[in-house]
């Protein structure tokens, strides 16, 4: 006898699928429908290839294994695996994991529902859709609306760019992860109807890697006319920042992602693209573990797997392809924390010991002069700060902060209309409002499990009723935008009606216990960084 009730059978252009009923928030899930064939054996390193269809009725009523991926002795790995375990160095994972999931409200409704498709992040080498934290069950009832996730190849498997290894076939291998993405977000669109939602009111939103490879799907221009709003949340293009300065190539070049591939093959030492692309998966991803072990997680495996440049999948990188028109007509949501750098913290403390200096030299896409000036700048702009502070607060500024408004402006020339925010609630006194504590809120679940996780469990009941009112704030928001086109307030949050951004005013919605329209924060700094990174390359006429 089973513990739970199994939803209605969803026919799909894959096959039927039947789902299992969440009784308590009255909604129907149907979990790991597989959307690609695995991509193994000759399938690795290659583009995405569409699920062969079925015919009988599948189950769908647990997640799958997560993409494979590292992990280390001090990770918590139980949201990605179905038996407690503490993996000691190594990885976790399976390549059969190209699926997706769908939530969706059992109530009959004489309209179709919202569509909203979430990305999860992890630096494109961590994570998976069954995250706790992504749970989309949530959304979708206090939202009334069908929430899907889904999951990506990861790391190597997902954005290695093997073409000058393995020849003319693998071209593009560095954008397979996102080719993932984009079959699963067509399957969403394509069965949109079939789970009661509107393929034609549908919000795309991610955080982190999430976000910045939304950019790169919008680019693409793939995408253009389906999707009609996103949410992009503390990551565009790629966090090393911008990437680009007139010094050198681009770290979206895909000379540099060839580059970085033969560096890995040489580090994880295989003889050759043969024997990588023959490797058990798991052998491979426990090299990738052991050889990374002691290095500076941020500076190391969280900066090699972005997308990059390729005529196959997508010729223009986000900023450009915003001014060819490709993301013209899309609504946004964007915005970041007020303290990026502080999640790094919880991975890598002695960084508050580090030399300002020190942290903007790991910034090589920066360029020289630049390195050379920024820390005698940040001295002015931050005279209170210590050495360590200051550099986490460069770090936070050049791989986040800049470059979400950097595409804010980029779109608001275009006529987009864009609605920023910034979130400053701090975690604590030492990570602040670090990377990813928005997402508890964003969610609707500032007091649950998965949200301690993130940001620990409220201290007191006072604390926990804190932490609700702001999530209102922020989720009610977020479900008036993929509702209707626009974060309009309600009962449920403060009255501040959220102005979109323009280049005068630059208005954002800071979210914090006490919310309010801010504008032009740190315009001092958003004027150097402009004149000193942005304008020479985006608008060298104008310097």
């Amino acid at each position: 006898m089973t513990a739970f009730n199994y939803s209605d059978i969803v026919q799909t252009t894959s096959g039927p699928v039947v789902g299992r009923r969440i009784e308590a928030l009255d909604l129907s899930a149907w979990l790991g429908i597989p959307y690609a064939q695995p991509p193994v054996g000759n399938l690795r390193f290659k583009p995405t290839v569409p699920v062969k269809p079925w015919i009988e009725v599948r189950e769908a009523l647990k997640f799958s294994p997560p993409s494979m991926q590292v992990c280390f002795p001090d990770m918590d790995v139980s949201d990605f695996v179905d038996q407690p375990q503490q993996p000691a160095l190594g990885c976790i994972g399976s390549e059969d994991s190209l699926t997706l999931n769908v939530w969706r409200p059992n109530a009959a409704s004489q309209h179709k529902r919202p569509l909203f498709i979430w990305i999860h992040g992890g630096a494109n080498h961590l994570e998976g859709s069954r995250s706790r934290m992504y749970n989309g069950e949530m959304l979708a009832s206090k939202g009334d609306l069908v929430f899907a996730s889904l999951n990506y190849r990861l790391g190597p498997l997902g954005f290695m760019d093997v073409s000058e290894l393995g020849g003319v076939e693998y071209a593009g291998s560095s954008c397979n992860g996102l080719r993932d993405q984009l079959t699963a977000v067509e399957w969403i669109l394509d069965n949109a109807e079939a789970f009661g939602a509107d393929p034609d009111n549908v919000t795309l939103a991610g955080e982190s890697a999430g976000g910045m490879d939304i950019s790169w799907l919008l680019a693409s221009g793939r995408l253009k006319g389906r999707i009609k709003r996103a949410i992009i949340m503390s990551n565009v293009k790629g966090p090393c920042g911008f990437g680009e300065n007139t010094d050198g190539m681009s770290r979206h070049d895909k000379r540099f992602s060839q580059r970085i591939a033969r560096q890995l093959l040489q580090r994880l030492d295989y003889e050759n693209f043969e024997a990588l692309r023959s490797a058990p998966a798991d052998e491979l991803f426990q090299r990738l573990a052991t050889r990374s072990a002691d290095s500076d997680l941020i500076f190391d495996l969280d900066g090699l797997f972005y997308p990059c440049v390729d005529d196959s999948f997508a010729s223009e990188e986000p900023f450009r392809a915003i001014r060819s028109g490709q993301l013209d007509g899309l609504d946004v949501m964007i915005g970041y924390t007020n303290y990026e750098a502080g999640l790094w913290l919880m991975m890598e403390p002695a960084m508050l010991d580090w030399p300002a200096q020190k942290m903007a030299d790991r910034f090589g896409n920066l360029g020289e002069q630049v390195k050379a000036d920024i820390v005698e700048a940040y001295r002015q702009f931050h005279p209170q700060l210590d050495e360590g502070q200051l550099g986490m607060t460069i770090m936070s500024d050049c791989g986040f902060v800049f470059p979400q408004i950097w595409f804010a402006e980029e779109l608001v020339k275009r006529g987009n209309k864009v609605w920023m925010y910034r979130f400053d609630w701090p975690v604590n006194d030492t990570l602040k409002a670090m990377h990813s504590a928005e997402l508890p809120f964003f969610f609707g679940r500032p007091n649950d499990e998965a949200a301690g996780d993130v940001i620990g469990k409220p201290a007191s009941h006072a604390i926990a009723a804190e932490r609700l009112q702001l999530s209102h704030e922020f989720c009610q928001r977020v479900i008036s935008f993929a509702r209707q086109g626009l974060p309009k307030p309600n009962a449920l949050t403060s009255g501040h009606l959220w102005p979109t951004y323009d280049l005068d005013q630059r208005p954002m919605l800071r979210l914090d216990l006490q919310p309010e329209i801010i504008h032009d924060p740190d315009a001092n700094k958003r004027q150097w960084w402009t004149s000193r990174v942005y304008s020479p390359v985006m608008n060298p006429a104008e310097e």
